[in-house]
């Protein structure tokens, strides 16, 4: 039983449907938040999201009983995990009597999708393997800024005291400038052009060339490691499920040797019984 439930679950049929649904849940409240169309169709679109509770439960259900009768197996990967709380946070009460909560739970529906994606897996190993390198890319950006902001309150402060006044104000200008957001403007705004344009293309080539080149390296080596992880996950799966088949094959072979046993033994008694009768 445990054997079909869980190729039930692992058909692709079972997936694409599963995939469908999140896609349609996600479509739905995209659709609640035109407010006339919602509560022209309040009625439909509570018996849509009730029904969609129903399917993802019944989904949830039927994974779990895969891993019978060891079902807290199934809380070992953090996915599993994460699908569970998208659920059971339906049922709790605080949830249900809030409509604001209601709706915002309703999103964290949408996040299934990276479990159900295996490509989107990839790409959240990838960014979580890339978090400490980016905290030191981070720390290192903002370390530039800082000693920039800090030269341009200096070189521009007095000429223009809304974007240089001060280290915070400098700060924030070049957080619009690292974005490319109208720097143009505020680099022609100042006085000294020749300070202006080293400073300014300076700035934009080392905090957003270098640090962007970073940035995209740690993110690739990140895509690389969990390449590298999934393949292993997808080898010991292959491995497991080669050594699966192959005890299926030997105990499908014993069994037909029992049998051909067994069939010789009630042979070999008949025909004692016939010889003792005679």
């Amino acid at each position: 039983m445990q054997r079909v439930v869980q190729r039930i679950v692992e058909s692709a049929r079972v997936q694409i449907a599963v995939l469908c649904v999140i896609g349609l849940a996600s479509i739905l409240v995209g659709l609640e938040t035109f407010h006339e169309l919602a509560s022209e169709h309040e009625a439909l679109f509570s018996r849509l999201d009730t029904l969609l509770l129903v399917i993802f439960t019944l989904e949830l259900a039927i994974r779990i009983a895969a891993h019978w009768p060891r079902p807290m197996a199934f809380f070992r990967d953090p996915w599993n995990a994460f699908d569970f709380l998208t659920v059971a946070i339906f049922y709790t009460p605080f949830v249900g009597s809030e409509a604001a909560l209601l709706r915002l739970a309703r999103v964290v529906r949408m996040f299934r999708l990276l479990r159900a994606v295996p490509g989107m897996q990839r790409v959240v190993l990838a960014l979580v393997h890339s978090l400490p390198s980016l905290g030191y890319i981070g720390l290192l950006l903002f370390m530039l800024i800082y000693v920039y902001a800090v030269a341009g309150s200096f070189l521009f402060g007095r000429t223009d005291p809304e974007q240089f006044g001060n280290v915070a104000v400098a700060m924030r200008t070049l957080l619009q400038v690292v974005t490319f957001d109208e720097w143009g403007m505020i680099w022609k705004a100042q006085q000294d052009q020749m300070f202006a344009t080293l400073y300014f293309v300076t700035f934009i080539l080392v905090g957003t060339m270098v640090v962007l080149n970073l940035f995209i390296g740690v993110i690739m080596e990140g895509f690389e490691h969990a390449r590298i992880h999934t393949t292993d996950q997808d080898g010991l799966v292959a491995t497991a499920d080669g050594r699966r088949e192959g005890v299926e094959v030997e105990l499908a072979r014993i069994s037909e040797q029992l049998e051909s046993l067994k069939s010789e033994v009630d042979r070999l008694l008949m025909a004692a019984r016939q010889a003792a009768r005679k």
